[in-house]
């Protein structure tokens, strides 16, 4: 799967750097709006890596067509995808947002085989379709009944791996012309500006108030870790990789956010997060374990 050191180094900083992010996430919101807050992250980060292609004179998108392509995605996977993400965790925990995003390579392959009919796939990944989410309906259902339940929270954090599933496959079959590092500043770009309209809708520049140090921190990792980094690694292993497979950095992400936010934040770790990690982990790992054929 990975010959390439480059790529399999990308997927790795993507599989723990994105882990983390879901406590700096959740401790951003605590005290911080949160569009205002994930949109300037990445207008923050967009501008730092667009200064640095234009000084390395690196190739930016030339037709109009990329700019779509390019904006599309970004407003899929960040003011979509991520804006969920950061809304649910003002209202759930955020090992239990992570588990819901691991969903994604099992939305990834419907969308690929059912929509796309870009591959056949064996009986053994509809299994593990049906599999994974069960174990995302028993996380569900097991936090109702431990009185953990927040209907708006869990919708979010529900919706979430469905942006994100839709604009990581439309990446990866709308090729875009252009060095990477400018393509993903302008998804950023894109992203972020879409996440401050509708702060501004919210009003949410008269809620900042009270800006503690944890959240400035929080604001700084995301930038360079969840953003420069992680974000410039995922659409890198997009680019060398299959989508569904590109997606699988999934089954890593819930137990560096479980673990992360049981250590520094004191969530509980229950039976039940358990074995729902567990049941969506082997579900998804069935899917893409499973081998696919190309439609001809």
């Amino acid at each position: 799967m990975f010959k390439d050191k480059k790529v399999f180094l990308a997927y790795l900083s993507v599989c723990i750097i994105w882990g983390s992010t879901y406590l700096a996430i959740r401790i951003g919101v605590e005290s911080l709006p949160p569009m205002l807050f994930a949109g300037t992250r990445f207008i923050m980060a967009s501008g730092t890596m667009l200064f640095y292609a234009k000084v390395r004179g690196l190739k930016f998108p030339e037709k109009k067509i990329d700019y779509i392509h390019t904006f599309i995605t970004g407003l899929f996977l960040l003011t979509g995808a991520n804006g969920l993400v950061v809304f649910s965790e003002q209202y759930i925990e955020s090992g239990m947002v992570s588990l819901m995003i691991a969903i994604c390579p099992l939305l990834i392959m419907i969308i690929e085989v059912l929509i796309l009919k870009a591959y056949k796939i064996r009986m053994t990944a509809v299994i593990g379709t049906i599999i994974g989410f069960s174990g995302v309906a028993f996380l569900v259902v097991s936090n109702s009944n431990l009185g953990h339940f927040n209907t708006l929270g869990m919708t979010l954090g529900l919706l979430a791996p469905v942006f994100w599933a839709v604009g990581s496959v439309y990446s990866k079959y709308n090729k875009v012309n252009g060095d990477i590092v400018p393509v993903i500043a302008f998804q950023m770009l894109a992203g972020g500006v879409g996440q401050l309209i509708i702060a501004l809708a919210r009003n949410e520049f008269a809620m900042l108030q009270g800006i503690e140090a944890s959240g400035v921190f929080s604001w700084l990792y995301l930038i360079i870790f969840g953003s420069i980094i992680g974000y410039s690694s995922y659409i890198y292993i997009l680019k060398h990789l299959p989508a569904s497979v590109a997606g699988t950095y999934a089954y890593v992400n819930p137990v560096v956010a479980v673990i992360l936010g049981g250590l520094i934040l004191n969530e509980k770790i229950s039976f039940e997060v358990i074995l729902s990690t567990l049941i969506i982990l082997i579900g998804v790992v069935m899917v893409t374990q499973t081998k696919k054929e190309k439609n001809i």
